[in-house]
């Protein structure tokens, strides 16, 4: 058999695999009522963190809770602060960041992407509305993704520094 014979039919074998394995896999998928999971990449990702800091900078609790699952969980620290459901996530943004922060400026860098999980490390700083404090801090965050790429769990770890303002 010439070098042109053999690679036809190769590559003929590879795709009859491909299109046997193709079918196998849909088949197996269908017959256990598995639901194939959306993927979560940079891309969805950075675009999460872009909602995320903008509800922020705004103060617009609406913006973030609707990117969470309706039983979504928001960790402000692994020991304290643990939200569940969007109802009581849309209540700590509104009181904290919508009532509570003017001024606020926010950065982030994603760390990695790993499937469905988000890591990036962030700063912020912001005044305190009414008081003459600013705020700065530093942080780490931990986003898991479900099938549908809502949130299902935020966790977060980060350090504050706080100033008086003018003195």
């Amino acid at each position: 058999m010439d070098r042109r014979t053999f690679s036809k039919k190769l590559l003929e074998a590879i795709t009859s695999f491909a299109i046997l394995n193709s079918l196998f896999t849909t088949n197996a998928l269908s017959k256990t009522g598995q639901k194939e999971m959306k993927q979560l990449d940079v891309n969805i990702f950075e675009n999460w963190l872009k909602k995320y800091f903008q509800a922020w900078e705004e103060g617009d609790p609406k913006l973030i809770t609707d990117t969470f699952a309706e039983d979504g969980e928001y960790n402000l620290t692994p020991f304290t602060g643990r939200m569940k459901g969007k109802t009581e996530i849309y209540k700590y943004w509104e009181k904290g960041a919508q009532q509570a922060q003017e001024n606020v400026i926010t950065n982030y860098q994603i760390i990695t992407v790993k499937n469905n999980k988000g890591y990036a490390k962030w700063q912020a700083q912001f005044d305190r509305k009414g008081k003459r404090e600013h705020v700065r801090l530093d942080g780490i965050m931990e986003v898991t993704f479900n099938d549908k790429l809502e949130v299902e769990i935020f966790n977060e770890w980060w350090h504050m520094q706080e100033e008086k303002n003018g003195d």
